[in-house]
Protein backbone atom coordinates (compact mmCIF):
# COMPACT_ATOMS: atom_id res chain seq x y z
CA UNK A 1 0.00 0.00 0.00
CA UNK A 2 1.03 3.47 -0.71
CA UNK A 3 2.71 5.10 2.01
CA UNK A 4 0.67 8.92 3.04
CA UNK A 5 2.50 11.95 3.35
CA UNK A 6 2.55 11.94 7.20
CA UNK A 7 3.74 8.49 7.30
CA UNK A 8 0.44 6.28 7.56
CA UNK A 9 -0.73 3.85 5.57
CA UNK A 10 -4.00 3.24 3.77
CA UNK A 11 -4.45 -0.63 4.25
CA UNK A 12 -8.00 -0.28 2.24
CA UNK A 13 -11.94 -0.51 3.37
CA UNK A 14 -11.68 2.22 5.29
CA UNK A 15 -8.56 1.08 7.56
CA UNK A 16 -5.53 3.58 8.16
CA UNK A 17 -2.07 2.13 9.66
CA UNK A 18 -0.35 5.08 11.90
CA UNK A 19 1.95 5.75 14.93
CA UNK A 20 -0.16 6.19 18.27
CA UNK A 21 -1.19 9.21 19.46
CA UNK A 22 -1.81 10.87 23.10
CA UNK A 23 -5.62 10.51 21.60
CA UNK A 24 -5.16 7.11 21.32
CA UNK A 25 -4.83 5.94 25.06
CA UNK A 26 -8.14 4.87 26.21
CA UNK A 27 -8.97 3.29 22.98
CA UNK A 28 -5.50 1.46 23.51
CA UNK A 29 -6.62 0.82 27.29
CA UNK A 30 -9.80 -0.84 26.11
CA UNK A 31 -8.83 -2.63 23.41
CA UNK A 32 -5.55 -4.22 25.59
CA UNK A 33 -8.02 -5.06 28.45
CA UNK A 34 -9.73 -7.39 25.98
CA UNK A 35 -6.91 -8.95 24.57
CA UNK A 36 -4.76 -9.17 27.78
CA UNK A 37 -6.86 -8.67 30.99
CA UNK A 38 -7.09 -5.83 33.38
CA UNK A 39 -3.81 -6.70 35.35
CA UNK A 40 -1.98 -5.62 32.37
CA UNK A 41 -3.49 -2.35 32.28
CA UNK A 42 -1.09 -0.99 34.72
CA UNK A 43 2.35 -2.20 32.22
CA UNK A 44 0.06 -0.67 29.13
CA UNK A 45 -0.63 2.83 30.57
CA UNK A 46 3.03 3.01 31.20
CA UNK A 47 3.98 2.65 28.13
CA UNK A 48 1.55 5.05 26.55
CA UNK A 49 3.81 7.28 28.15
CA UNK A 50 5.08 7.47 24.46
CA UNK A 51 2.65 7.07 21.94
CA UNK A 52 4.59 6.88 19.33
CA UNK A 53 6.11 3.61 19.62
CA UNK A 54 2.81 2.03 19.09
CA UNK A 55 1.07 1.43 15.90
CA UNK A 56 -2.60 1.42 15.60
CA UNK A 57 -4.87 0.74 13.02
CA UNK A 58 -8.17 2.21 12.88
CA UNK A 59 -11.37 1.46 10.65
CA UNK A 60 -13.37 4.67 9.92
CA UNK A 61 -11.45 6.61 12.24
CA UNK A 62 -12.10 4.04 15.40
CA UNK A 63 -8.91 2.10 16.71
CA UNK A 64 -9.37 -1.66 15.83
CA UNK A 65 -5.69 -3.74 16.26
CA UNK A 66 -2.44 -2.21 18.17
CA UNK A 67 0.71 -3.14 19.10
CA UNK A 68 4.38 -1.65 20.65
CA UNK A 69 7.90 -1.53 19.81
CA UNK A 70 10.06 -1.47 22.80
CA UNK A 71 13.63 -0.82 22.71
CA UNK A 72 15.90 -2.73 25.06
CA UNK A 73 19.96 -2.17 25.39
CA UNK A 74 21.73 -5.21 26.88
CA UNK A 75 24.70 -7.09 26.03
CA UNK A 76 26.07 -10.33 24.11
CA UNK A 77 28.75 -11.61 26.10
CA UNK A 78 30.62 -8.29 26.99
CA UNK A 79 29.51 -6.63 23.70
CA UNK A 80 26.88 -4.13 23.92
CA UNK A 81 23.53 -5.10 21.60
CA UNK A 82 20.38 -3.12 20.52
CA UNK A 83 17.11 -5.24 19.93
CA UNK A 84 13.78 -4.92 19.87
CA UNK A 85 10.66 -6.70 21.71
CA UNK A 86 6.95 -6.59 20.35
CA UNK A 87 4.00 -7.02 22.38
CA UNK A 88 0.76 -6.07 23.78
CA UNK A 89 -0.61 -7.13 20.35
CA UNK A 90 -4.45 -7.24 20.14
CA UNK A 91 -7.05 -6.84 17.29
CA UNK A 92 -10.82 -6.77 17.81
CA UNK A 93 -12.40 -9.59 17.00
CA UNK A 94 -14.67 -8.29 14.06
CA UNK A 95 -11.23 -7.54 12.09
CA UNK A 96 -8.92 -10.49 12.59
CA UNK A 97 -7.09 -12.51 9.91
CA UNK A 98 -7.71 -9.43 7.96
CA UNK A 99 -3.64 -8.87 7.73
CA UNK A 100 -3.89 -5.81 10.15
CA UNK A 101 -0.92 -7.82 12.54
CA UNK A 102 1.01 -8.14 9.76
CA UNK A 103 1.11 -4.74 8.24
CA UNK A 104 1.87 -3.88 11.85
CA UNK A 105 5.24 -5.99 12.10
CA UNK A 106 6.27 -4.60 9.06
CA UNK A 107 6.31 -1.13 10.18
CA UNK A 108 7.78 -2.17 13.25
CA UNK A 109 10.64 -3.97 11.39
CA UNK A 110 11.09 -1.03 9.49
CA UNK A 111 11.94 0.90 12.99
CA UNK A 112 13.32 -1.53 14.03
CA UNK A 113 16.17 -1.54 11.67
CA UNK A 114 16.08 2.38 11.36
CA UNK A 115 16.75 2.25 14.61
CA UNK A 116 19.78 -0.40 14.55
CA UNK A 117 18.29 -3.47 16.24
CA UNK A 118 19.90 -6.46 15.85
CA UNK A 119 17.17 -8.57 16.01
CA UNK A 120 13.48 -8.94 17.93
CA UNK A 121 11.66 -11.00 20.34
CA UNK A 122 8.55 -11.79 20.97
CA UNK A 123 6.58 -13.69 23.53
CA UNK A 124 3.24 -15.38 22.65
CA UNK A 125 0.89 -18.31 21.25
CA UNK A 126 2.64 -21.38 19.66
CA UNK A 127 3.05 -21.11 15.50
CA UNK A 128 1.79 -17.69 15.24
CA UNK A 129 4.60 -15.53 14.63
CA UNK A 130 6.76 -17.69 12.35
CA UNK A 131 4.43 -16.67 9.91
CA UNK A 132 5.73 -13.45 9.99
CA UNK A 133 9.46 -14.05 9.66
CA UNK A 134 9.57 -15.27 13.62
CA UNK A 135 11.27 -18.75 14.69
CA UNK A 136 12.01 -20.17 18.65
CA UNK A 137 15.66 -18.82 18.75
CA UNK A 138 15.75 -18.43 23.00
CA UNK A 139 14.17 -19.86 26.41
CA UNK A 140 12.77 -18.21 29.07
CA UNK A 141 14.51 -19.79 32.14
CA UNK A 142 12.43 -22.72 33.82
CA UNK A 143 9.24 -22.17 36.12
CA UNK A 144 9.25 -24.54 38.84
CA UNK A 145 6.30 -25.48 42.08
CA UNK A 146 8.16 -24.56 45.22
CA UNK A 147 7.97 -27.76 47.84
CA UNK A 148 4.09 -28.03 49.48
CA UNK A 149 6.09 -26.96 52.51
CA UNK A 150 8.51 -24.73 52.00
CA UNK A 151 9.85 -24.49 56.16
CA UNK A 152 12.10 -21.84 56.01
CA UNK A 153 12.17 -19.77 58.39
CA UNK A 154 12.33 -15.84 57.13
CA UNK A 155 14.41 -14.36 60.41
CA UNK A 156 15.98 -11.98 60.49
CA UNK A 157 14.96 -11.04 57.12
CA UNK A 158 12.04 -8.49 56.54
CA UNK A 159 9.88 -9.11 53.68
CA UNK A 160 7.75 -6.04 52.76
CA UNK A 161 6.96 -3.80 49.44
CA UNK A 162 9.32 -1.88 47.86
CA UNK A 163 9.60 1.83 48.23
CA UNK A 164 11.19 4.64 46.13
CA UNK A 165 14.25 4.65 48.68
CA UNK A 166 15.00 0.91 47.19
CA UNK A 167 15.51 2.06 43.69
CA UNK A 168 18.80 1.99 43.58
CA UNK A 169 19.16 -1.33 45.23
CA UNK A 170 16.69 -2.76 42.99
CA UNK A 171 18.24 -1.63 40.23
CA UNK A 172 21.65 -2.89 41.74
CA UNK A 173 20.26 -6.42 42.62
CA UNK A 174 19.24 -7.18 39.10
CA UNK A 175 22.37 -5.98 37.39
CA UNK A 176 24.52 -8.05 40.10
CA UNK A 177 22.34 -11.16 38.86
CA UNK A 178 23.05 -10.33 34.95
CA UNK A 179 26.71 -11.45 36.32
CA UNK A 180 25.33 -14.99 35.56
CA UNK A 181 24.17 -14.72 32.20
CA UNK A 182 25.90 -14.23 28.78
CA UNK A 183 22.82 -12.33 26.98
CA UNK A 184 21.13 -9.67 29.10
CA UNK A 185 18.70 -7.00 29.09
CA UNK A 186 19.20 -3.93 31.02
CA UNK A 187 16.10 -2.33 32.92
CA UNK A 188 15.89 1.61 32.46
CA UNK A 189 16.16 3.72 36.47
CA UNK A 190 12.53 4.90 34.82
CA UNK A 191 11.22 1.68 34.90
CA UNK A 192 12.26 0.52 38.58
CA UNK A 193 10.86 3.91 39.51
CA UNK A 194 7.41 3.32 37.81
CA UNK A 195 7.30 -0.18 39.65
CA UNK A 196 8.26 1.20 42.74
CA UNK A 197 4.90 3.49 42.42
CA UNK A 198 3.05 1.50 39.89
CA UNK A 199 2.92 -1.87 39.95
CA UNK A 200 0.09 -2.31 42.01
CA UNK A 201 -1.64 -1.21 39.38
CA UNK A 202 -0.01 -3.93 37.36
CA UNK A 203 -1.66 -6.38 39.53
CA UNK A 204 1.46 -7.18 41.38
CA UNK A 205 3.60 -6.47 44.24
CA UNK A 206 6.58 -5.74 44.14
CA UNK A 207 8.79 -6.91 47.43
CA UNK A 208 12.02 -6.77 49.20
CA UNK A 209 13.86 -8.58 51.85
CA UNK A 210 15.43 -6.33 54.56
CA UNK A 211 17.82 -7.57 56.77
CA UNK A 212 19.47 -5.48 59.41
CA UNK A 213 17.87 -2.90 57.19
CA UNK A 214 19.82 -3.39 54.03
CA UNK A 215 17.91 -4.82 50.74
CA UNK A 216 19.50 -8.16 49.71
CA UNK A 217 16.40 -9.58 47.38
CA UNK A 218 13.63 -8.34 45.42
CA UNK A 219 10.96 -10.63 43.56
CA UNK A 220 7.77 -9.51 41.41
CA UNK A 221 4.49 -11.60 42.09
CA UNK A 222 1.62 -11.53 40.62
CA UNK A 223 -1.99 -12.95 41.05
CA UNK A 224 -3.67 -14.63 38.47
CA UNK A 225 -6.62 -16.43 39.66
CA UNK A 226 -7.85 -18.53 36.59
CA UNK A 227 -4.27 -19.19 35.34
CA UNK A 228 -3.76 -22.67 34.33
CA UNK A 229 0.14 -22.50 35.11
CA UNK A 230 0.08 -21.28 38.39
CA UNK A 231 -2.46 -18.79 40.04
CA UNK A 232 0.33 -16.58 41.60
CA UNK A 233 3.59 -16.40 40.49
CA UNK A 234 6.91 -14.90 41.12
CA UNK A 235 8.50 -13.80 37.45
CA UNK A 236 11.33 -11.61 38.18
CA UNK A 237 13.72 -11.94 41.15
CA UNK A 238 16.93 -11.07 42.35
CA UNK A 239 18.71 -11.82 45.45
CA UNK A 240 22.34 -11.33 46.68
CA UNK A 241 22.33 -13.91 49.58
CA UNK A 242 20.60 -17.58 49.67
CA UNK A 243 18.63 -16.80 52.55
CA UNK A 244 17.10 -13.64 51.29
CA UNK A 245 15.75 -16.02 48.68
CA UNK A 246 14.62 -18.59 50.78
CA UNK A 247 12.56 -15.67 53.00
CA UNK A 248 10.65 -14.11 49.59
CA UNK A 249 9.76 -17.47 48.96
CA UNK A 250 8.28 -18.36 51.89
CA UNK A 251 6.39 -14.88 51.67
CA UNK A 252 5.19 -16.09 48.61
CA UNK A 253 3.87 -19.45 49.35
CA UNK A 254 2.12 -18.04 52.65
CA UNK A 255 -0.17 -16.47 50.43
CA UNK A 256 -3.98 -16.60 50.01
CA UNK A 257 -2.98 -18.24 46.57
CA UNK A 258 0.53 -19.50 47.68
CA UNK A 259 -0.71 -23.43 47.25
CA UNK A 260 -0.80 -22.87 43.57
CA UNK A 261 2.55 -20.85 42.69
CA UNK A 262 4.58 -20.95 40.42
CA UNK A 263 8.48 -19.29 40.03
CA UNK A 264 10.70 -18.54 37.42
CA UNK A 265 14.21 -19.52 37.67
CA UNK A 266 17.50 -17.54 37.44
CA UNK A 267 20.33 -20.28 36.97
CA UNK A 268 23.43 -19.29 38.54
CA UNK A 269 22.30 -16.83 41.42
CA UNK A 270 21.34 -17.00 44.75
CA UNK A 271 18.04 -17.46 44.07
CA UNK A 272 18.03 -20.08 42.34
CA UNK A 273 20.32 -21.90 44.75
CA UNK A 274 17.48 -21.68 46.89
CA UNK A 275 14.42 -22.39 44.81
CA UNK A 276 16.07 -25.47 42.43
CA UNK A 277 16.66 -28.00 45.58
CA UNK A 278 13.06 -27.26 46.79
CA UNK A 279 10.73 -27.48 43.67
CA UNK A 280 10.28 -29.07 40.76
CA UNK A 281 9.12 -28.33 36.96
CA UNK A 282 5.82 -26.54 35.95
CA UNK A 283 5.68 -27.98 32.36
CA UNK A 284 4.66 -25.26 30.41
CA UNK A 285 5.56 -23.31 26.94
CA UNK A 286 8.23 -21.53 27.41
CA UNK A 287 10.19 -20.73 24.04
CA UNK A 288 10.56 -17.23 23.16
CA UNK A 289 10.29 -16.00 18.88
CA UNK A 290 13.35 -13.95 17.40
CA UNK A 291 13.92 -12.44 14.74
CA UNK A 292 17.43 -12.04 13.47
CA UNK A 293 17.54 -10.65 10.07
CA UNK A 294 21.00 -10.20 8.93
CA UNK A 295 23.20 -12.91 10.87
CA UNK A 296 26.55 -11.95 8.53
CA UNK A 297 25.90 -8.03 10.62
CA UNK A 298 25.41 -9.86 14.29
CA UNK A 299 28.30 -12.18 13.80
CA UNK A 300 30.50 -9.45 12.60
CA UNK A 301 29.06 -6.97 15.43
CA UNK A 302 29.61 -10.18 18.42
CA UNK A 303 32.77 -10.81 17.15
CA UNK A 304 35.39 -10.13 19.66
CA UNK A 305 33.03 -12.69 21.64
CA UNK A 306 33.60 -15.28 18.99
CA UNK A 307 37.53 -14.21 18.67
CA UNK A 308 37.83 -15.03 23.18
CA UNK A 309 35.57 -17.83 22.73
CA UNK A 310 37.90 -19.47 20.00
CA UNK A 311 41.24 -18.40 21.70
CA UNK A 312 40.52 -20.48 25.05
CA UNK A 313 39.74 -23.58 22.56
CA UNK A 314 41.69 -26.01 21.34
CA UNK A 315 41.65 -24.54 17.93
CA UNK A 316 43.13 -21.38 19.03
CA UNK A 317 46.68 -21.68 17.03
CA UNK A 318 44.41 -22.94 13.74
CA UNK A 319 44.02 -21.30 10.92
CA UNK A 320 41.19 -21.29 8.00
CA UNK A 321 37.64 -20.67 6.82
CA UNK A 322 34.21 -21.97 8.18
CA UNK A 323 31.39 -21.89 5.55
CA UNK A 324 27.91 -22.39 7.31
CA UNK A 325 25.98 -22.91 4.49
CA UNK A 326 21.54 -22.11 5.15
CA UNK A 327 21.17 -23.65 1.92
CA UNK A 328 19.73 -20.54 0.08
CA UNK A 329 23.04 -18.49 1.34
CA UNK A 330 26.00 -18.88 3.58
CA UNK A 331 28.14 -17.50 6.04
CA UNK A 332 31.86 -17.85 5.80
CA UNK A 333 33.55 -17.22 9.29
CA UNK A 334 37.50 -17.06 9.04
CA UNK A 335 39.86 -17.35 11.46
CA UNK A 336 44.03 -17.53 12.61
CA UNK A 337 45.46 -17.43 15.67
CA UNK A 338 42.86 -17.33 18.19
CA UNK A 339 40.99 -14.67 16.50
CA UNK A 340 38.01 -14.95 13.70
CA UNK A 341 39.30 -12.43 11.10
CA UNK A 342 36.56 -11.83 8.98
CA UNK A 343 32.85 -12.61 8.84
CA UNK A 344 31.12 -12.45 5.08
CA UNK A 345 28.21 -13.39 3.40
CA UNK A 346 28.30 -16.34 0.50
CA UNK A 347 26.72 -18.22 -2.17
CA UNK A 348 24.58 -21.14 -0.78
CA UNK A 349 24.85 -24.91 -0.91
CA UNK A 350 21.93 -26.96 -1.00
CA UNK A 351 23.25 -30.10 0.11
CA UNK A 352 26.33 -29.09 2.27
CA UNK A 353 26.03 -32.32 3.98
CA UNK A 354 27.69 -34.10 0.94
CA UNK A 355 30.21 -31.85 0.73
CA UNK A 356 31.62 -32.40 4.31
CA UNK A 357 30.05 -29.09 5.49
CA UNK A 358 27.70 -27.91 7.86
CA UNK A 359 24.11 -26.62 7.05
CA UNK A 360 21.98 -24.54 9.45
CA UNK A 361 18.10 -23.74 8.04
CA UNK A 362 17.33 -20.18 8.30
CA UNK A 363 14.84 -20.58 10.63
CA UNK A 364 17.52 -22.21 12.89
CA UNK A 365 19.97 -19.32 13.06
CA UNK A 366 18.72 -17.05 15.81
CA UNK A 367 18.76 -20.01 18.15
CA UNK A 368 21.78 -20.60 17.28
CA UNK A 369 23.80 -17.45 17.15
CA UNK A 370 21.81 -16.49 20.67
CA UNK A 371 23.21 -19.93 22.05
CA UNK A 372 19.61 -21.61 22.71
CA UNK A 373 20.94 -25.06 23.11
CA UNK A 374 24.38 -25.23 21.73
CA UNK A 375 25.34 -26.04 18.26
CA UNK A 376 25.34 -29.87 19.15
CA UNK A 377 21.86 -29.48 21.01
CA UNK A 378 20.57 -27.54 18.40
CA UNK A 379 21.51 -30.46 15.78
CA UNK A 380 20.10 -32.62 17.99
CA UNK A 381 16.63 -30.78 18.07
CA UNK A 382 16.35 -29.85 14.62
CA UNK A 383 16.10 -32.00 11.61
CA UNK A 384 18.31 -29.86 8.86
CA UNK A 385 20.71 -28.48 11.51
CA UNK A 386 23.48 -30.54 10.01
CA UNK A 387 27.24 -30.30 11.55
CA UNK A 388 29.51 -33.00 10.30
CA UNK A 389 33.40 -32.58 11.07
CA UNK A 390 32.72 -28.85 11.88
CA UNK A 391 30.44 -29.70 14.92
CA UNK A 392 33.09 -29.29 17.11
CA UNK A 393 34.45 -26.12 16.20
CA UNK A 394 30.57 -24.71 15.86
CA UNK A 395 30.32 -26.02 19.50
CA UNK A 396 33.45 -23.40 20.37
CA UNK A 397 31.80 -20.52 18.46
CA UNK A 398 28.20 -21.15 19.49
CA UNK A 399 27.95 -22.78 23.28
CA UNK A 400 24.76 -22.69 25.03
CA UNK A 401 24.00 -19.54 26.82
CA UNK A 402 22.29 -18.27 29.81
CA UNK A 403 19.75 -15.41 28.72
CA UNK A 404 18.52 -12.97 31.20
CA UNK A 405 15.59 -11.85 28.92
CA UNK A 406 12.85 -8.72 29.33
CA UNK A 407 9.58 -8.66 30.41
CA UNK A 408 7.81 -5.98 29.45
CA UNK A 409 8.88 -3.62 32.12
Amino acid sequence: MPDRPDGAQDLGGGRVLRAGRADDTEALLALSEAAHGPSELGAVRHLLDDPGRWTVVTARGRVVSCSVLLDHAGRYGHVPVRFGQVEYVATDADHRRQGLVRAQFEWHHRVAAHLGHHFTLITGIPYFYKRLGYSYGLQWPPRLRPAERWGEPVDPWVVAPATAADVDALSRLHHEAHAAADLVTFRPRADWEWLVTGAAGHGEELLVARRDGVAEGYSRLQRHPGARVGRCEVFDAATSSVGAARALLAHARAGDLGADLAVLDRPGTPWSAALRGRASPARDYHPLYVRLPDPVGFLRHVRPVLSERLARSPFAGERGSLLVSCYMSAVRIDFADGEVTAVDAAPGIEDPFEEGLPGVAPDAMPALLLGRFGATGLEDRVDDVLLGPAGPLLDVLFPPMRADLPTTV
